[in-house]
């Protein structure tokens, strides 16, 4: 067996050092020599990229030099190196029970809450070990079948348990229905040689897998969303709100599946390069001056001081959750891990999975109760887990340190309101809004709030305005602000509000329940994902002028008459036909500024992978978009807009300088890496831009997504790199 690689040398101040160029030499000739797939690139572990970023093999030393390696990446696992546990206590190896069933034995240990061979470094290592409890004798059994050969004459590592759970990890893959698997388990069994211990049948198969924890949990609820038959009422027969049947024989009641996060959360420790991994967070410095995790956030560093005791305990779990207002469901992911880990499939958790034609919208709490429950548990006492990196016991607890989702799953969390006149969750009841009587919406205009107090564009001239604007911006209500008001609202499930104490929220959310839920700076976080899309879309429609999607419409010009702005632009009268007559727009292109715009977006020659095919999205007839997907608006507006509009607007450069500042808003904003001080500053150039928009743009482009622009750079402040709060990871997990 080959010796592990010397690392002293990195935590080498002196990057030009014999040790420190030595030892990079080595890492490169490592990385190389197990590099099994013969592939050009591998992750980089320079402290600037932190393992998230590929670079050729030829630029890996000037990486590592130029930047100096990231001193916790103690174990090159994605490098070719394995971590091995390490027993020094030689009276342990007998107890330790022969695992060749690909980690099978500890699989079994984990569901049954038992770990044998394992002496704790406080216990007396000549005691033998003895189990706690009286265990099931179903531990017996699956113990047995972790170690039991396949076949008898199996010479491999393969036992009964670890081909169930592969060729179970294949149906999930593949899509295999049960039909399927027992087809497949039927001609295996007769592949395989005599006396082989498959199950013959897939109903078989699932039963074992069910008896190892991996199920779900199928909870009724009210039709009208009013209670779960869960706890107190999980023997009722009626609805005590309601009194809605429970059963009907016709026609399925509505329900949803839990699948609990707390044995997956201990699941995380029982493999020890994972529980190593969960407390990357604990060991490393965070930036004062850059975030590349969210680690470097003022809402992390605030709860570390608030809750030191939680802190103190690096295994404690940092948990975000993100549903989806369409397709209800929740996803678990934990911010322990690092850049490179933190946002993976294999680290999120499907915990909720709500059925039916229709979500239950601002319901969702009476669904969220069996979650909450856990989450509550796992903050107020912890739960017994075992740490398979360490060897050894703890007391496992997590908080929840924010939501992702998209707006209306956003209302439906935080019952607050997205739509009217107080639809910012963030401005709350100061939030500046219209009403437009024409397009019968609501405009959110007024971003020279946004702006520095000493900047020119308050004086109102630059904008073509008479008032001056002195006032600061509105700020982020503290959770302790808003408690107040929440506990003066009624809300009844099943029911539509019809009382409120505030424009701005209609319920207390469920969360408010948990013990540091008010002491967040952000409790919920705006999806950029969803924010740059619909900004996109409506820049795009309208520079365009798309037919029915455009923002500049008859009743949006006869909105501006209405409030006295851009009189330009207002509908006028043919005096000899006495038709009305829509002016040309300045944010208008004219066609051949459309045609060479699309032509030249149709004509781009991108790197594979880097965009779906955009000449497919182009319709160069009609001078149009067909259907886009939010990853080709993402595109668009970071990096190809500025180049589009190069050769546009000549006569009105503040606005195609506007557009282009907001297309950098974005790319910056969105960065892996964030500078606090360049974020800082783009904020102010968001405001700026939106400011020239608003000289030109009708009111009505101003809705709701292009209002939440200007608190993403805050949120990104406070939370971190928007890589790890958005929702394409979540998306692509569900799909």
């Amino acid at each position: 067996m080959s010796l592990p690689p010397k690392k002293d040398w990195m935590h080498e101040t002196n990057r030009l050092s014999d040790v420190y160029l030595n030892g990079v030499e080595e890492f490169v000739d490592f990385a190389e020599a197990h590099n099994t797939e013969n592939l050009t690139t591998c992750t980089c572990p320079c402290k600037k990229c932190g393992n998230g970023t590929r670079v050729k093999f030829t630029d890996l030393s000037t990486h590592l030099i130029r930047n100096g390696i990231d001193p916790i990446y103690t174990v090159w696992y994605f490098h070719g190196e394995t971590s091995h546990r390490v027993v020094e206590n030689e009276n342990i190896e007998e107890d330790v029970i022969d695992d060749g069933g690909l980690g099978m034995a500890d699989f079994v240990d984990v569901a049954y809450g038992v770990h044998e061979g394992v002496v704790d470094q406080t216990e007396n290592p000549e005691e033998p070990y003895v189990l706690e409890g009286d265990l099931p004798e179903k531990y017996n059994i699956y113990k047995q079948k972790s170690k039991e050969k396949l076949y008898p004459s199996c010479e491999g590592p393969d036992t009964t348990l670890s081909a169930i759970v592969e060729l179970h990890n294949l149906k999930k893959q593949f899509g295999w229905s049960g039909a399927s698997v027992t087809t497949a388990l039927g001609m295996l069994k007769r592949w395989l040689p005599k006396g082989n211990t498959l199950p013959e049948k897939y109903p078989e198969m699932k039963a074992m897998l069910k008896d190892l924890g991996m199920k779900a949990r199928c909870i009724h609820a009210c039709v009208n969303n009013c209670i779960l038959y869960f706890k107190k009422h999980e023997n009722a027969e009626k609805c005590p709100q309601c009194t809605e049947e429970r059963y009907d024989t016709k026609e399925g009641k509505a329900g949803k599946k839990q699948s609990k996060i707390i044995p997956r959360l201990k699941r995380l420790y029982s493999i020890p390069w994972i529980a190593e991994e969960m407390t990357w967070h604990d060991r490393a410095k965070p930036s004062r001056d850059y975030m590349r995790h969210p680690i470097d956030s003022a809402q992390w560093k605030g709860c570390k001081i608030t809750w030191k005791n939680f802190a103190k305990e690096g295994r404690n779990v940092w948990l975000g959750i993100s549903t989806d207002g369409f397709n209800p469901l929740g996803i678990q992911s934990s911010s322990n891990l690092p850049p490179s880990l933190c946002m993976k499939a294999e680290f999120q958790m499907l915990s909720l999975l709500i059925p039916g034609p229709k979500g239950p919208s601002q319901d969702i709490d009476v669904y969220l109760e069996p979650l909450f429950d856990e989450l509550e548990q796992l903050w107020e006492e912890g739960v017994p887990a075992f740490d398979m990196h360490k060897m050894e016991r703890f007391t496992l607890k997590a908080m929840l340190m924010w939501g992702i989702h998209d707006f209306p799953a956003f209302g439906s969390l935080s019952g607050s309101v997205t739509h009217g006149y107080k639809a910012c969750p963030i401005c709350g009841d100061n939030t500046e809004s219209i009403y437009l009587p024409h397009s019968k919406k609501i405009a959110y205009i007024n971003y020279r709030l946004f702006l520095p107090m000493d900047h020119p564009f308050r004086d109102g001239k630059h904008l073509g305005l008479k008032s001056k604007e002195k006032r600061p911006p509105p700020s982020r209500l503290k959770g302790r602000e808003i408690l107040p008001k929440l506990n003066r609202i009624k809300y009844v499930p099943g029911k539509i509000l019809k009382e409120s104490v505030t424009e701005a929220w209609y319920k207390k959310s469920i969360f408010w329940g948990l013990p540091y839920w008010k002491d967040h700076k952000v409790r919920h976080c705006i999806d950029v994902m969803h924010t740059e899309k619909n900004v996109t879309e409506h820049i795009l429609n309208t520079i365009l002028d798309v037919k029915d999607k455009s923002k500049d419409t008859i009743k949006g010009r006869d909105d501006m008459r209405e409030i006295g702005i851009h009189s330009s632009q207002w509908m006028q009268i043919d005096k000899n036909t006495g038709k009305q007559i829509k002016p040309k727009a300045p944010f208008v292109l004219d066609r051949e500024e459309k045609k060479q715009f699309l032509q030249t977006l149709s004509n781009l020659k991108l790197p594979s992978g880097f965009s779906s095919n955009l000449s497919n999205i182009v319709n160069l007839e009609t001078l149009s978009f067909r259907t886009m997907k939010s990853h080709d608006y993402h595109v668009i507006m970071q990096y190809l807009l500025p180049v589009l509009l190069q050769h546009t607007f000549l006569r009105y450069r503040d606005l195609r300088r506007a557009l282009q500042q907001i297309s950098l808003f974005f790319n910056l904003v969105c960065s892996k890496v964030l500078d606090r001080n360049v974020v800082q500053d783009s904020k102010y150039m968001l405001a700026e831009a939106l400011c020239v928009l608003e000289k030109y743009m009708p009111p009505s482009f101003f809705d709701i997504s292009v209002h939440h622009t200007v608190h993403l750079a805050d949120e990104a402040l406070l939370c971190g790199p928007v890589p790890f709060r958005w929702m394409y990871p979540f998306e692509r997990y569900v799909n």
